[in-house]
């Protein structure tokens, strides 16, 4: 869906019924643009760590990315104006979802040719504090061959997969929504976001 501010009821609509939803030019190019070279810039000064899976799922997930949170040396203009921007939708979602998310964390995360992240939960074990996840993507130019997609699995469903294409913010529910980062042939630079805290929003069956 194409939204611009203030964020539209639809994307409430979408999370409570299907548990997912995108929502396209999430930030002005000029500020994507910004986020992208400083992620390029950290990668460049050996400033990202390779990520660590702190607990296994059932399916036992592997990750190939290397992260920097968001926050650890200060923040940019484009950062904060990320950060201003995320909040204002958890403040959005917390009112439309009766649910209380009291703040966000959030990393870049970039993932070299042929790295991915196999598929998991947002909420590892009993810990169900991450209520919504987003992923804010970095990336110009993205071209369906170049691969990376995020794939969404469903019951009874066949999988959902969206490209990583710069200015789309996908959300969805961390507690249902099993994915998987697929391995793409160029650099893929993306920041991952949760929302935390609360009890989970009541679902439509």
């Amino acid at each position: 869906m194409q939204l611009s501010a203030p964020f539209d009821d639809a994307v409430i609509d979408s999370l409570i019924a299907s548990r997912w939803c995108t929502i396209e030019g999430f930030l002005d190019p000029a500020t994507t643009r910004s986020l992208a070279a400083s992620c390029r810039g950290f990668a460049d000064a050996d400033g990202l760590q390779l990520a660590g899976v702190a607990r296994e799922s059932r399916h036992g997930p592997s990750r190939g990315d290397h992260t920097r949170w968001l926050g650890d040396t200060g923040l940019s203009t484009g950062e904060h104006a990320y950060l201003l921007r995320l909040n204002a939708l958890r403040r959005f979602l917390s009112r439309g979802l009766m649910v209380r998310m009291a703040d966000v964390e959030a990393h870049y995360a970039l993932y070299e040719p042929g790295a991915g992240y196999s598929r998991h939960l947002d909420c590892p074990g009993d810990d169900f504090s991450r209520i919504v996840s987003t992923v804010f993507y970095l990336n110009e130019n993205w071209l369906d061959a170049d691969g990376g997609a995020l794939r969404l699995y469903f019951d009874g469903e066949a999988p959902r997969d969206i490209m990583p294409v710069a200015g789309t913010l996908v959300l969805f529910l961390s507690r249902y929504i099993e994915h998987e980062v697929m391995t793409a042939t160029v650099p893929r630079m993306s920041i991952a976001s949760w929302m935390r805290h609360g009890s989970t929003p009541k679902l439509r069956n």
